[in-house]
């Protein structure tokens, strides 16, 4: 018994290290460039019904093929839906509202495309499939991707 238990703790301390680093993946948005394309959906604090009109459907398999990065910045909160890879940006709520000059009651979605440059912006919720996919897939580095797949 003794040495069953011994192997469970071993095994538990060696898959610590790892769930940590998954855990604490933190970056800075700037650093997402040329890897992914973030959508940022902005909103006072209260949780509006706009907000989860943005939520992916099933497991974001769409936004995953486009190399979606979709950051919620809600109050001054700012949440990361990255297809559940643990990942976390360092940038404050009031450091991307100052960077995309939004105030803490504003509703917007702004996409990012891959060279960092915002691509487009909604005052209120995009639909996926009708806005923000057609827009990514029309651009260039989409373009090529697909190419590739």
């Amino acid at each position: 018994m003794n040495r069953f238990l011994n192997l469970i703790a071993a095994l538990a301390v060696s898959l610590l290290p790892a769930a940590a680093a998954k855990a604490d993946t933190m970056k800075s948005l700037t650093e997402y460039q040329w890897s992914h394309r973030p959508v940022l959906v902005f909103d006072a604090a209260g949780g509006h019904e706009r907000v989860a009109t943005m939520d992916p459907e099933g497991d974001g398999g769409e936004l995953k093929d486009r190399d979606i990065l979709l950051v919620y910045v809600i109050g001054n909160t700012v949440t990361l839906w990255d297809g559940n890879k643990g990942e976390r940006v360092t940038d404050t709520a009031d450091e991307l509202r100052d960077r995309f000059d939004l105030t803490p009651q504003d509703f917007a979605v702004i996409l990012i495309g891959k060279d960092g440059g915002e691509k487009g912006r909604w005052s209120e919720p995009p639909s996926w499939e009708e806005d923000i996919f057609p827009l990514i897939d029309s651009m260039p580095m989409r373009q090529r991707e697909m190419q590739g797949d």
